[in-house]
């Protein structure tokens, strides 16, 4: 389209030339008459313009030429390029460099900015030198602060191992206790706290280091301590490690009480070791045995049970706590005591004594019927010791 409208593609090609060094030369001045300053040195030079004229001629058609080519590129971008949708109706779209004037306005460039006064000095101040690093005091500072000094290597890794803190220290002096370095170990490996001091203390008593220990290590509680005192025991601290080790409970007192035995820490802890139960105790009084806590234990120790309590009673006697036990330490029996009253001596009628002394002196109903054959008489228990001691009737010697 442009060379159509140019008419000439050398022209053209030369128009295009032309506006490539018009692009990259400087403006040429122009002189007074306002004609170019090239035409007013040739007319000062004298020489003919008559080949200038033809140039500008040429130059004339180029521009006819260059605007065509303009015209015709403007038109081949419309086609290529189609004309952008506008979004927002106050955007413009004037060329560039035709700006409105506010945004002339805008465009200007701002006033310098006033410099900023000049910052007031600062008061002069002492310069410090650089703080010393602040460090946290180490284990071993720790336990020093509490009290403990010149620990060796060795109860520092025991300590450590073990996980004794100064704070457990600390808190061990405050509660006045102050162990030393192997009892500290020893409630620790323990378990003791001073939680668990504290609530010792809190049921009246106030155990000494190895105290707490034992109680610790028996498993002895502040529950424990407490029971025992609803159950009317009052012990102190051997008391009621004693009682814990024995299995003694607060049930255990409670049903002796109820039995109708009356019993303090040490009773308690005697029976316990003997296997007494209430029920042992309610057999003896339902056979008219009042025993005290002491003689319960005796009985038990020997053997006594209610049965054996009763057979005695069948035979008509009525022995004491402590007849009973001679009885049965001696190894009288009910068939024993039968045999001698089955000697009509009189002494075996109703005195528990005899038998036991007839059990002691090896009186036996084999002796007592070999003495009556020789035909004594007025035999007693006295008599008969006698012969037994001096041994008449094995070797027939006189009386």
């Amino acid at each position: 389209m442009a060379i159509a409208l140019c008419g000439n593609a050398v022209e053209y090609a030369r128009a295009l030339t032309l506006m490539e060094e018009w692009r990259n030369a400087p403006l040429l001045a122009m002189a007074a008459n306002r004609g170019p300053l090239s035409e007013r040195i040739i007319r000062l030079l004298g020489l003919k313009q008559g080949r200038n004229s033809r140039r500008r001629v040429g130059l004339t058609g180029s521009l006819l030429c260059l605007g065509a080519a303009l015209i015709a590129g403007n038109a081949l971008l419309r086609i290529t390029y189609p004309k952008p949708t506008a979004y927002a109706s106050g955007i413009s779209l004037r060329p560039l460099g035709f700006g409105t004037p506010a945004a002339m306005a805008q465009a200007r460039p701002a006033a310098p900015a006033q410099p900023a006064p000049p910052a007031k000095p600062s008061p002069a101040q002492t310069p410090r030198g650089p703080e010393p690093p602040t460090t946290a005091p180490s284990y071993i500072d720790g336990l020093q602060s509490a009290g403990l000094k010149n620990l060796s290597a060795d109860m520092l890794i025991a300590f450590k191992i073990q996980g004794i803190t100064p704070d457990y220290v600390r808190q061990m002096h405050e509660l006045g206790i102050h162990p030393g370095a192997d009892r500290l170990i020893a409630m620790k490996v323990q378990g003791v706290t001073p939680e668990y001091i504290g609530e010792l203390r809190s049921q009246g008593f106030n155990p000494d280091e190895d105290q707490i220990i034992a109680l610790k290590v028996q498993g002895v509680s502040a529950d424990y301590v407490r029971g025992l005192k609803e159950a009317g025991i009052q012990g102190d601290a051997d008391h009621v490690i004693a009682l814990k080790v024995q299995g003694v409970t607060p049930d255990y007192i409670r049903d002796l009480r109820a039995a109708g035995l009356t019993v303090n820490s040490e009773d308690v802890i005697a029976l316990k070791v003997q296997g007494v139960t209430a029920d042992y105790v309610q057999g003896l009084h339902q056979q008219g045995v009042q025993p005290d806590a002491d003689t319960i234990v005796g009985m038990r120790v020997q053997g006594v049970t209610s049965e054996y309590v009763r057979d005695i009673r069948t035979l008509g006697l009525k022995p004491s706590e402590g007849q009973i036990i001679a009885l049965k330490v001696q190894g009288v029996t009910l068939e024993y005591m039968k045999a001698l009253r089955g000697s009509g001596l009189r002494d075996f009628q109703d005195d528990a004594d005899s038998y036991i002394t007839a059990k002691v002196q090896g009186i036996t109903p084999e002796f007592i019927a070999a003495a009556q054959k020789h035909g004594f008489k007025d035999l007693d228990l006295d008599k008969l010791i006698q012969l037994k001691n001096l041994g008449v009737l094995e070797n027939k010697g006189d009386i």
